[in-house]
């Protein structure tokens, strides 16, 4: 289905600085300043983490976004539960967004510095654990860890290994949750 969103000319701005990949625009009413955009994934992502970087409540904090089939997901680390809600709010707003998952982690600024390190130490873990196996040993697989929770994305052969990623990624110490993104040839 295509979905069209009417943005006035002052944001082509941004379509310019995502090329013409991002996003089709097609001239409306000449004597109109409107044009016609189709809204794609990249459109969706870029305009989402600019409007997370531009807002003074949670500028700083490391959010990373991505989109997919208009769902955007938010990810990384933020200071409080309002800095979350408001991060969720700015993503829901952006035009052409169906839906926002939220998956970011509450942090304190007094304790980051030390999740950040046991970030990276269960990354390392699970990454070799999962190098190891036999399975999946060749497998496409990317690691992300937040604040203890685990997301799984890249390829797999078979969902057989899929579920064997997750699986393996569990048993290792300190993970509190694997969220599987795991597609498969």
């Amino acid at each position: 289905m295509r979905h069209t969103v009417m943005l006035t000319a002052s944001a082509l701005v941004v379509s310019a600085m995502l090329g013409t990949s991002a996003i089709d625009c097609a001239a409306a009413d000449p004597a109109d300043d409107k044009v016609e955009i189709r809204v794609t994934d990249a459109w969706l992502t870029a305009t989402t983490a600019i409007a997370i970087l531009n807002d003074e409540r949670i500028k700083g904090s490391p959010i990373s976004v991505d989109s997919d089939h208009r769902v955007v997901t938010l990810r990384g680390k933020v200071d409080s539960e309002e800095a979350k809600k408001t991060a969720e709010a700015l993503a829901s707003r952006v035009a052409g967004v169906e839906r926002v998952s939220n998956e970011l982690q509450v942090v304190p600024p007094v304790e980051r510095p030390l999740v950040d390190i046991q970030d990276q130490q269960l990354t390392s873990a699970v990454r070799q654990t999962l190098a190891r196996d036999e399975q999946l040993g060749r497998a496409n697989i990317d690691v992300r860890v937040d604040a203890g929770f685990v997301t799984l994305r890249g390829t797999v052969g078979t969902s057989a290994q899929s579920a064997r990623a997750s699986e393996l990624t569990r048993q290792v110490a300190g993970v509190r949750a694997v969220k599987n993104e795991l597609a498969f040839n």
